[in-house]
């Protein structure tokens, strides 16, 4: 009984791991390199996911794509609402100048992006774009949140290829969410820090106030009062 009951265990704790095991190596058999590429694109969203810095998210997200991709010459713009163009760069890497985006940068890429999946540099009027030659919408609940542009070349000197750009097209998804997210707690600090100011400057002129000055909450419970009343 004890050898039976020591078997049964040993299957159980082995079967999980020799599942897992027998799974991946049929998966990688079968698929090739789109299973490779299914777990590269999985280990990007769950890193892209577990940062919520936008400058520590854009670093990471730069380097996996470079890494990805083979490629030196990367930019990322971000949508700024308050910019004359709608987006700002705000992460590039191997470009050959400054960068100066068209007018309504926005609506141009989604336009020229609606039938390729992407945009082509070389075909917006008045740009310069210092190496960057495909354009690539990031889109979250039908709002773009940012364009990656990457340039013709990859690091050994090949041409970016269209199944590179297929790659970049499935990472765009990942990005959007991440930096949509990014931007939302970024603006939510930024609304707290207000806030905070804004408390803090009203309480300044309560307290220089010569007048006494009392505060009663509606429960009857007093919340504030300056040195004038003290």
């Amino acid at each position: 009984r004890a050898l039976t009951v020591a078997v049964m265990l040993l299957v159980t704790v082995l079967f999980a791991p020799i599942k897992t095991w027998l799974q991946t190596t049929a998966e990688r058999l079968f698929y090739g390199e789109r299973y490779t590429l299914r777990r590269g694109l999985g280990e990007f969203g769950r890193a892209l996911a577990s940062t919520s810095d936008l400058g520590t998210l854009l670093d990471s997200l730069a380097a996996r794509l470079k890494r990805m991709l083979s490629v030196d010459q990367l930019a990322i713009f971000v949508e700024r609402p308050s910019d004359p163009n709608g987006f700002r760069l705000m992460l590039s890497s191997g470009l050959d100048g400054d960068v100066d985006l068209p007018e309504d940068f926005g609506r141009w890429v989604r336009a020229n992006a609606t039938m390729r999946g992407y945009a082509l540099a070389e075909e917006s009027p008045g740009a310069t774009w210092s190496g960057i030659e495909y354009l690539v919408p990031c889109v979250v609940r039908d709002r773009l949140v940012a364009v990656v542009g990457v340039g013709r070349q990859t690091t050994d000197g090949s041409l970016v290829t269209s199944e590179d750009i297929e790659i970049l097209r499935a990472l765009s998804g990942y990005v959007a969410v991440a930096l949509d997210n990014s931007l939302l707690l970024r603006s939510e600090r930024e609304k707290a820090e207000l806030l905070a100011h804004l408390k803090q400057f009203s309480e300044s002129i309560i307290e220089s106030v010569n007048v006494g000055i009392l505060v009663i909450a509606s429960s009857g419970r007093i919340t504030t009062w300056n040195s004038a009343l003290e």
